[in-house]
Parts: C-alpha cells; structure tokens; sequence
C-alpha cells in the first residue's frame, strides 16, 4: 500500500512508540506509529514540513489516548516499510490543520488522556518561573527530584467568553519565555496545539505535551484572524514574573 503525505512538525513519544501526525494530499490528517525497536531506523530520515511517499504500512485502528487525529484508522511502520521523501512537484498538501475547540468540548474530556485538542484565545494573564529571564532552546530543562520547574501558567480568554487555564512545562515553557522576551510588543493572542485536559485546584485546565507548539498574534492566518474578529479588547493582560 502507497500513501502521500507531509508530516506535521510535531511528534510525540506514546506507549514507547514514535508517532507522527501526517496530512495527505486531501488535507486527510492521521498518526503514524513506529514501534520503539523501530524508531532509530526510520527517525533520521523524518524532516517536519517535508512530503513523504510510504509504502508496505499497516492499517491500525487509531489508538484511544493521546490522539492527535479526528481519523478512525493509524498508520503503523512495519519491517518492510518503505520511506521516501518526496522533494519535487506541487502537491498542494496543506502545511497545518488544527483541531480547535471550544471550553465546553475540553470540560468534557478531562482526565482521560484521550483527544489532544488545540486551542486559541486571548492572553489575559501570565505567571512564570524566571519569566523575564533569557532561555534557550538548547538548555536542558531544569529538574527537582524528577519533577520539572520550567513552567508557565496562562489564562486564556477564549472565542466562547470563557477563560481557560493553562499549563506550559519544558521545552515548551521555554520557547514560550524566548518568544515572549524577544517580542518588543509583547503577544496577545496564543494558539496552543496538542493540549491535554485536566481537572487541576478545581478547574478545567490544559497542560502542554512533548508535542505541543506555540503561535503568536501573525504567525498563522488562525492567530490573524482571531485578533480581528474576537469582540473582546485586546489590551489587558497582566504579566508576574
């Protein structure tokens, strides 16, 4: 079996296997899994943002946790499977497809590490271990007995006017804090992807994963378009350091 498809930037570690998130030429997203005595065969020839020709998958049926795709059906790399980038023609295979939802549609999933939803709203308040202080990316995040401290805490102003807590950890708080400390006006809108939903000091929360990623206000046309069709002003947030 032969499909097309570009790999999404982010991918992420589940059941000790590697997954990808790909988007076929029919804007069709799906998770690939590799199985971890796998992963070193296959990992160093995946770009993200690249096409890929696959061929001799197996079809699986889409795994119940940490999903990262609406699709019933996987994608699983056997010994035989093949990969090829593919470097010419136009395939018109879009780049990004979220997965954006309102407050209501994370309160209903809390706590059972199922779908990774994303989302997107305005910044309305921000604590943060170290906030002001210059990080980057190739610092190891900093550990206490196992547990991470790089953390950011956000809230989110969301399309349906409710406020939705937020969690950043690790590499992500971290390119969170180099984003932010390098913007001389400073972001009002995020779009958080792949956030998982929990239940945390007695409120719907969503805390970033190894897969997650971070836009600003222009980074992407669904941050353009948010700052000019929210009816909220965009001109209070409170920063902590």
């Amino acid at each position: 079996m032969k499909s097309l498809m570009s790999l999404r930037t982010s991918t992420i570690f589940l059941n000790k296997a590697f997954a990808n998130y790909g988007i076929s030429h029919q804007a069709t997203t799906i998770q690939a899994f590799i199985p971890a005595n796998r992963i070193s065969r296959y990992e160093v020839f995946l770009k993200a943002n690249s096409v890929y020709t696959i061929n001799k998958f197996i079809i699986i049926p889409c795994k119940k946790l940490f999903k990262v795709s609406d699709h019933k059906y996987g994608i699983s790399f056997s010994n035989q499977t093949e990969l090829q980038e593919v470097t010419k023609g136009d395939h018109k295979i879009v780049s990004q497809k979220f997965r954006l939802r309102p407050f209501n549609d994370f309160a209903s999933i809390v706590d059972r590490n199922g779908e990774l939803y994303d989302v997107i709203g305005q910044i309305r308040l921000i604590t943060g271990d170290n906030l002001q202080d210059t990080t980057t990316n190739v610092e190891a995040p900093r550990t206490a007995h196992g547990k991470s401290k790089d953390r950011i805490f956000l809230h989110l102003l969301m399309r349906d006017g409710e406020t939705i807590r937020i969690y950043l950890w690790d590499i992500i708080a971290a390119n969170f804090r180099t984003r932010w400390n390098a913007s001389k006006s400073k972001p009002n809108v995020l779009l958080l992807t792949t956030a998982n939903a929990k239940f945390l000091g007695g409120a719907v929360t969503l805390t970033s994963t190894s897969a997650s990623r971070v836009f600003f206000d222009a980074d992407i046309a669904e941050t353009s378009e948010f700052i000019t069709t929210t009816s909220q002003p965009l001109s209070f947030f409170t920063v902590k350091g």
